[in-house]
Formats: C-alpha cells, structure tokens, sequence
C-alpha cells in the first residue's frame, strides 16, 4: 500500500535472566542499552536490557 515494511524489532528482558537473554540473541537480538532502574519491585528496583533486531 505505501511500500512500508518492518526494519527493526525491539525488546526489554529483565537484567539477570539469562534464559530470556540467551534465547533472545540466538534469534539474532543484540543489546544496545540499559535502562537503569527499570522496574520497581518489592525488593527493589531492576534494569532492564533493551535490545533490537535489525533487518
């Protein structure tokens, strides 16, 4: 319709999940950044990882 297409996927994984980072790089991911202090918790607050996919 107007010669649009996906160029980039991005995503946020909990820093210290290694499950999810390992997964997500063996699908292509690469981190680019974190973001500090992310999300609050009960016992504290965590950064996330922010990583994209490029096409």
């Amino acid at each position: 319709m107007w010669g649009l297409s996906v160029e980039q996927l991005t995503l946020a994984v909990v820093e210290g999940n290694a499950a999810a980072l390992a997964l997500y790089r063996k699908l292509g991911f690469a981190a680019y950044g974190v973001e500090p202090r992310a999300l609050k918790t009960e016992t504290g607050c965590r950064n996330e990882v922010l990583m994209a996919l490029m096409f």
